[in-house]
């Protein structure tokens, strides 16, 4: 286990927060999430993107999780949500890079 993964698993497992975990394929994103969810007493909800991704961690996919309808969306509906992402900060948050 590298000290990457160990401080991955501190933070997880002694901080009360919502994590987004994030990083490049082959990584062990999947890996770290099965390990903590067979090795943890807290409880928590892992859910993936693409329902490919939620497969490989035994979870749901995001549309599932947040009652998202799937729908097409249109450049008129995509607004830009900048100025949010700093409230947003200081309630999740994200391993990765």
């Amino acid at each position: 286990m590298t000290d990457q993964f160990k401080g991955a698993m501190h933070a997880i497992e002694r901080r009360r927060r919502t994590y987004s975990l994030q990083a490049g394929p082959g990584t062990g994103k999947s890996t770290l999430l099965r390990y903590l969810t067979g090795n943890t007493k807290r409880n928590m909800v892992v859910a993936a993107p693409t329902g490919i991704a939620a497969l490989n961690v035994s979870g749901p996919d995001y549309p599932f999780v947040f009652s998202v309808a799937p729908r097409v969306i249109e450049p008129k509906d995509v607004k830009r949500v900048q100025s949010q992402k700093r409230k947003l900060n200081g309630k999740a948050g994200s391993l990765g890079h």
